[in-house]
């Protein structure tokens, strides 16, 4: 058995905190593993802790907790991902904070620029943030999911 090693990404963020699963802690092992194996992957982590959980941190002067970062294929089926997930290559994550509501933070984030994203997701009546890394094609997409539908924004 590999013996996985926990590192830093980011001042707030470690390599655990973005490979994590409370849904299917039995499939974290594996999801490190599939990390470790690619480098661009330990890029994407720590782009999405520096460009995006930092600048939120710094905004509201509160470490976002990380719900899910990176999904190998089998998490991300697991927990109802989308097949084309930006989570699966690392270049997306779910959070949260508790000093301000859900839809100010959302709001804050597109309105006032604090970072640069593919996709900003809203999920009515879920207490999260989704924002993926900007990759080039389609970026700066804000989305309100509401019920299975999505509402563009922008």
């Amino acid at each position: 058995m590999t013996q996985i090693v926990d590192f830093k990404l980011s001042e707030h963020y470690s390599f655990f905190d973005l490979t994590d699963s409370n849904e299917h802690p039995e499939l974290v092992e594996e999801n490190r593993l599939y990390a470790e194996s690619d480098p661009r992957i330990i890029d994407n982590l720590e782009s999405l802790c520096v460009d995006v959980l930092e600048k939120v941190f710094y905004e509201c002067g509160e470490v976002p907790q990380v719900l899910s970062g990176l999904r190998f294929g089998r998490l991300n089926r697991a927990v109802g991902g989308a097949w084309n997930s930006l989570h699966k290559k690392g270049m997306a994550v779910d959070f949260t904070i508790y000093n301000t509501s859900i839809w100010d933070l959302f709001r804050r984030i597109y309105e006032y620029d604090i970072f640069k994203f593919h996709k900003l997701i809203y999920y009515k009546g879920q207490y999260f943030v989704h924002a993926s890394l900007p990759t080039g094609s389609g970026d700066n997409k804000v989305l309100i999911k509401d019920k299975g539908n999505f509402k563009v924004v922008r």
